[in-house]
């Protein structure tokens, strides 16, 4: 008869299980096994449904920490935080996991920002930082067999121990809880972008460099060509072509005048004869065959070191 009644009773306390339905349904199980807290129709997609907020906690541990996850909590969408600074996409068997969304926004309000000051010094800093590429040990446990599938994965980055050391003085690394020091890559935008404007500045300030030394030649140049009177050049060759001598008539101001010179070259560009002239206004020089020897030659005028015309003449 005791037996009976425990079966009885144990019948009843089952059948509630499966059946829980407070008023307001705040707790329910289907007939699928589906949980509902806070509703009554459990969504069949989901072994769990919650209606409402969800907290997981480690109370009454010390410390103790705190994960929520909140819906239609007043505020714009869904949120999901926990009581200490760090939420980590870890298991024990599976290493670090891969977090992949459309966005990622990071706050960045100035109001929130204080003793704001700008990067200066970044260009040295930066050339001391190694870009590299490497193979990543990626190792996952397979969830069926319990093997470890070893594995490796080609990433672009730089070593965090490095990162650390050139910039020690920002909170750009940090250690997990297995000693692996990790980066935070997003505080190198700022880094880089700093770098390039220095870079910008050196640059504007070479080039206004470059525009000053281009200004100061062209006005040297004006300045040399300016001692000489554009009057002075070659007049002609008569006769030419020859087949013995030629002579050349010039024309050399007067106007700050130093000194002039003629030099002959052949049709190769070799130098045939140089000879200095002293004087100035209407000159004549006899070229002949035993100065030169025969062909085509090329007379040019220098004065004041500068080359002002240039004749062509033919002995035959």
């Amino acid at each position: 008869m005791n037996r009976i009644k425990t079966y009885f009773k144990l019948i009843i306390v089952i059948t509630c299980l499966f059946s829980i339905n407070s008023i307001n349904g705040q707790f329910k199980i289907d007939s699928y096994g589906r949980f509902g807290f806070g509703t009554l129709y459990p969504n069949s997609g989901y072994r769990c449904h919650v209606a409402g907020n969800l907290l997981c906690t480690s109370y009454p541990s010390n410390p103790s920490y705190e994960l929520r996850l909140k819906v239609g909590n007043g505020g714009s969408g869904c949120e999901i935080g926990a009581s200490s600074d760090i939420v980590s996409f870890w298991t024990t068997e599976y290493g670090y996991n891969s977090l992949r969304a459309s966005d990622f926004i990071k706050i960045s309000d100035s109001t929130l920002k204080y003793e704001v000051e700008p990067l200066k010094g970044i260009t040295s800093k930066i050339a001391l930082m190694s870009p590299l590429k490497y193979k990543m040990e990626d190792d996952k446990i397979d969830g069926e067999t319990g093997k470890r599938n070893k594995r490796t994965k080609v990433e672009l980055g730089f070593f965090s121990q490095e990162i650390n050391r050139i910039f020690p003085e920002i909170n750009i690394t940090t250690k997990d809880d297995n000693g692996l020091l990790l980066l935070d890559y997003d505080q190198l935008i700022p880094i880089a972008i700093a770098g390039i404007k220095e870079q910008n500045k050196r640059i504007d300030s070479l080039e206004r460099e470059l525009l000053e030394i281009s200004q100061m030649v062209r006005e040297l140049s004006n300045l040399k060509k300016s001692t000489i009177n554009n009057e002075s050049k070659i007049l002609n060759c008569i006769p030419n072509p020859t087949n013995d001598e030629t002579v050349v008539s010039f024309l050399i101001d007067d106007f700050n005048f130093k000194d002039s010179e003629i030099m002959i070259f052949n049709s190769t560009g070799q130098i045939k004869a140089i000879q200095k002239i002293s004087e100035t206004g209407l000159v004549n020089i006899t070229i002949n065959k035993k100065l030169v020897g025969t062909g085509v030659f090329y007379i040019s005028l220098y004065v004041n070191s500068i080359k002002l015309d240039t004749q062509r003449f033919v002995i035959n």
